[in-house]
């Protein structure tokens, strides 16, 4: 009965202590490939140009259009036609702008080191209505962190728009 214990214990303890190594080198590896601090910021600029504010953009032309198609004040469909056209033809500039107040601010944050990762957390809402998202530092690149999508469903400058209701 004992020795069938000990046996036990001993597999465990043996079973442990190789998924610690496994896991130990695994965090040594990635340790040794974290990106460069000053690799974040151009990351962010182009996922800023490339990805987000052209998902961004679109969302709200669409609903401007959607705006327009539901409505029956004249004056109403055509200023949302209109800021859906401007909206369309000015997001290069617009995009500029808001990417300059977010890393201008005084609060862009610098990457923190978790050892085996670095993670930054940038706030791409108001300063009176915060949107962090945060983004992560691992084999030597900078990624969006998986627990944050671009469904901008609550994206701030939705609640912000104009009704034209008139």
């Amino acid at each position: 009965g004992s020795s069938l214990a000990f046996f036990c214990a001993a597999q465990l303890s043996t079973q442990v202590g190789r998924y610690l190594a496994i896991g130990g080198a695994v965090l040594f590896f990635l340790s040794k490939r974290l990106p460069p601090d000053a690799t974040f910021a151009p990351f962010f600029r182009r996922w800023y140009f490339e990805v987000y504010y052209p998902t961004i953009a679109a969302k709200v032309t669409e609903e401007y259009e959607r705006r327009a198609a539901s409505r029956k004040n004249p004056i109403a469909w055509g200023m949302d036609k209109l800021s859906s056209m401007l909206m369309d033809s000015t997001k290069k500039l617009q995009a500029s702008v808001l990417y300059e107040v977010i890393t201008r601010r005084g609060d862009f944050p610098q990457p923190k080191s978790l050892g085996f990762m670095k993670v930054v957390s940038v706030n791409i809402g108001s300063v009176q209505d915060p949107a962090r998202i945060s983004f992560w530092g691992i084999l030597d690149t900078w990624y969006l962190a998986p627990y944050h999508s671009l469904d901008l469903r609550g994206v701030q400058i939705l609640d912000d728009m104009p009704a034209n209701d008139r």
